[in-house]
């Protein structure tokens, strides 16, 4: 069963400035069997993430994402025998141009170069845990036209 809120704000503090921010809370259990009120696992219980975007001009666009996931079980951890798995916070950025039909974007994400895990297993055992790491800094150049 999953339980939870979330909460999404966007304001605009200038004719080029605008914040959002999003925060969902989750309280996901299982209900009945053997894992009665144990928490899902890969499930975080808060999560969050707010952007700021600038428009430098008409056509340039500047945003900046900070991302946390907070802590969550490993996959297979049913039990919720283990610890859990480390919260982590990201920051990305994008530059992005358009007009007309065109538009172009860099983005940097990750830009601390955080290291850190999105996904996690347990081997059957609970005795041997498997990290999958994310990415680190990276660097995406993108473009798209419109028919």
């Amino acid at each position: 069963m999953h339980r939870g809120i979330e909460f999404t704000s966007d304001i605009r503090l200038t004719k080029r400035i605008k914040l959002s921010a999003n925060y969902a809370f989750t309280n996901a259990e299982f209900e009945g069997d053997i894992y009665n009120a144990k928490k899902i696992p890969a499930v975080p219980e808060h999560k969050w993430s707010t952007v700021g975007n600038i428009a430098i001009s008409n056509n340039f666009n500047l945003s900046v994402t900070g991302n946390y996931v907070g802590e969550r079980y490993f996959i297979s951890d049913q039990a919720n025998s283990l610890p859990r798995m480390a919260a982590y916070f990201t920051l990305d950025t994008k530059l992005s141009y358009s007009k007309d039909n065109y538009s172009a974007y860099f983005s940097i994400n990750n830009l601390f170069n955080e290291e850190y895990y999105e996904y996690g297993a347990a081997n059957a055992t609970r005795t041997i845990k498997n990290y999958y790491p994310s990415p680190e800094r990276n660097f995406i150049i993108g473009g798209s036209v419109k028919f």
